[in-house]
């Protein structure tokens, strides 16, 4: 059986949504195993308080923080007041 390349309308958007979504839920997963959502249910924390908390470097923590909020699954306090 032989495949073809199958056209899609907005094909560059398709393609990029899927390839987000894997991105997406291995920051999700990532977040669940280090207990992020565990710990932010116990009281709101800072950043520092979170790097400091779980024991990561601070770059990947603050990217998997920005991805979160990117979701719309966490929100940092000044975001969550304006809304």
């Amino acid at each position: 059986m032989n495949y073809k390349h199958k056209h899609l309308e907005h094909e560059d958007k398709k393609i990029y949504d899927i390839y987000i979504a894997g991105r997406t839920s291995a920051a999700l997963a990532a977040a669940v195993r280090i207990g992020l959502f565990d710990l932010l249910r116990e009281k709101p924390m800072s950043e520092t308080e979170i790097i400091k908390k779980l024991g990561f470097y601070k770059r990947p923590m603050k990217a998997l923080l920005l991805v979160l909020r990117a979701m719309k699954l966490i929100v940092r306090k000044d975001e969550a007041e304006s809304t």
